[in-house]
């Protein structure tokens, strides 16, 4: 199996074989936040991608990081999503990136009170 060579950010360089997937090459955790991703020659990979690129330079995300916040609104909105469209399909629910360094916020097209006992069901 062939090896390739890459620098990781608080790591320093490292040989891995080819193909591994990032997550099992950079630490779960970092000053107690967890990786949310990486930054890959200045791209934003997901941490299951797999370690193809010789000479890589590889910087791991987290809540510390713009990218890392952004990841992780997406995430909450894809869960929120999901749950809505399998359980409640007939509601309909408009997720908005709110202004700052706010999470997000999202608007019902039913009346609160039925919106509130829907998501109380939760």
């Amino acid at each position: 199996m062939s090896t390739i060579h890459l620098e990781v950010q608080g790591l320093g360089a490292l040989e891995v074989p080819y193909g591994t997937p990032y997550e099992q090459i950079v630490p779960k955790e970092i000053n107690g936040l967890p990786v949310l991703g990486l930054e890959l020659n200045n791209d934003a990979v997901p941490l299951d991608s797999p370690a193809i690129l010789e000479g890589s330079k590889i910087r791991p995300i987290t809540l510390a990081d713009e990218e890392g916040w952004q990841i992780y609104r997406r995430t909450l909105c894809f869960l929120l999503a999901k749950v809505l469209h399998d359980d409640f399909a007939e509601l309909k629910c408009c997720i908005r990136q709110s202004f700052g360094h706010n999470a997000l916020y999202w608007t019902w097209d039913t009346p609160l009170s039925e919106c509130a006992i829907k998501v109380a069901a939760l």
